[in-house]
């Protein structure tokens, strides 16, 4: 009995202490109004006694409120010790027990400070939010591989040196609106809601290969001196590129499930610089949308492989849409910046104009697929593209009736060749002739054009060619009616395309 009581009081022990651990760790947040329950490190510098106190009391660290000097990080000026934190701090706070398990639902939220230092905090895993904002950076910044369940924000900062955020996880948003970085690494990146880079000044390459992104990307505003990749990336939503100054862009391979947005009725164009470059080579997006100025006469396109399901999105004001402009544009504005030809992005846009109901302009477009191609061809494939052309213009819309007017042609040559000949029929029938406004000939002409019809047997069974240059042409002329039937059926039926 003595050994039951002892196991009873035991286990009643385990179970108290199991049920006191989560409550003694929420004992060292402080409650709102209440006093940090964390003391600082002795080590830590005043301006790190302050912020600390602040944050674990979940308010903002403002250095601007605190001293009453808002400072502009991307200015040099007035940065001091006052303000001045180190990595080992930041680190501690973000990492570390017993600081971590003493933030509040706030996070960390840092105003207006400076690191003078490197600052690395790779590989770490933050539990709450962090916020870095409008603050000084002199050196690089590491946060690679770092994992987070809440939003990053970076907002208003200057990064003096580099940025380096490759692989970095976060389960919210990542914000770096209105702040000034050097280079930039998002590679492999997956951020579960938004990226905002709105009217960020970017000095430094940026590259963003393979980055993920579950809501929107916007780069809306934003400065960038450097090439941009974006190469194999996945974006939840739009990509938001209005308004935001480029050298070149690489979106080889990335997936849009929303807007690829270049400027709209409601946003401004995006502005390119001296030599510009877009490659959207196997780039698949929703919608694509614009503004006409978004591609200047100087910008290298990569349209190949390019889809999208339809011209315009949701900021397109009716009339002004990219659907609704003059195929002519489309030729020479947009698909003629691309200076190596495939017929892909022609056929993928007239695919697409023609589900939105400009079928006309859709053969239009690719009519001038045929035609780029015979530009590029040579020897007998030139000489076929040709004879296309000038049968029956490819075979594209109202193009492939030449063929009748080549009948015609036809038929008239014969009437010439008949009347110089001067032939003897067999049997001439007056009457008939007598009340013939057109003359006999055409219609002996058109009967020996025609394949497989016969409109006049007499034409067959009566009438003997004596002039042998005659007969013979009759014989190529019958040759040739078969000929253009072939190519009216074949551009009729499409084969030709």
């Amino acid at each position: 009995m003595k050994c039951l009581r002892f196991l009873a009081i035991f286990l009643m022990g385990l179970g108290t202490a199991a049920l006191a651990s989560p409550n003694a760790a929420l004992a060292e947040q402080a409650r709102p109004g209440e006093k940090c329950q964390v003391d600082p490190l002795p080590e830590w510098s005043e301006p790190e006694h302050w912020a600390w106190s602040e944050i674990c009391e979940g308010r903002e660290a403002d250095f601007n409120q605190l001293y009453g000097v808002w400072l502009d990080p991307k200015e040099a000026d007035g940065w001091n010790d006052d303000r001045k934190l180190s990595q080992a701090f930041l680190e501690t706070i973000l990492l570390h027990k017993p600081f971590r398990g003493a933030l509040t639902r706030k996070g960390v939220r840092i105003i207006g400070a400076w690191f003078r230092q490197p600052v690395d905090l790779g590989h770490g895993i933050l539990d709450r939010e962090l916020w870095l904002d409008k603050s000084r950076f002199e050196s690089n910044v590491q946060l690679t591989s770092v994992k987070s369940a809440d939003l990053i924000s970076l907002e208003g900062s200057k990064f003096a040196d580099s940025l380096v955020m490759a692989w970095l996880e976060v389960g919210g948003s990542l914000l770096m609106d209105d702040a000034e970085f050097g280079e930039v690494s998002l590679a492999g990146a997956k951020i579960g809601g938004q990226i905002s880079m709105i009217d960020s000044k970017f000095t430094g390459e940026l590259v963003m290969d393979s980055l993920e992104v579950g809501s929107s990307l916007f780069m809306r505003g934003a400065e960038f001196a450097e090439p941009v990749n974006l190469i194999f990336a996945s974006i939840g939503s739009n990509l938001d590129l209005s308004g935001a100054k480029l050298e070149s862009l690489d979106l080889t391979g990335t997936q849009i499930t929303g807007e690829l947005r270049l400027g709209s009725g409601q946003h401004p164009k995006l502005e390119w610089g001296e030599t510009p470059r877009l490659i959207l080579r196997n780039t698949v997006v929703e919608a694509l949308q614009d503004r006409e100025e978004s591609w200047p006469e100087n910008l290298q396109l990569e349209l190949d492989g390019f889809t999208y399901s339809r011209l315009g999105g949701f900021g397109a004001e009716a009339g002004r849409d990219m659907a609704s402009r003059d195929a002519q544009w489309f030729i020479k504005d947009w698909l003629a910046k691309d200076e190596t030809y495939s017929p892909q992005p022609y056929q993928q846009l007239a695919s697409v104009l023609r589900v939105a109901g400009h079928a006309e302009k859709a053969d239009d477009i690719l009519y001038a697929s045929k035609e780029r191609e015979r530009s590029n061809a040579k020897g007998i494939r030139l000489a076929g593209l040709t004879l296309l052309k000038v049968v029956i213009g490819y075979g594209y819309g109202y193009r492939y009736f030449y063929s009748l007017a080549w009948m015609a042609v036809l038929v008239l040559v014969g009437v010439g060749v008949l009347r110089l000949a001067d032939e003897q029929k067999k049997q001439q029938i007056a009457d008939e002739q007598k009340n013939q406004k057109i003359p006999v000939g055409f219609w002996y002409s058109l009967d020996m054009a025609l394949p497989i019809i016969r409109l006049r047997e007499a034409h067959y069974e009566e009438v003997d060619l004596v002039s042998r240059p005659a007969r013979i042409y009759f014989y190529a002329h019958k040759t040739l009616g078969y000929l253009l039937l072939f190519f009216f059926i074949a551009g009729l039926s499409g084969l030709t395309k």
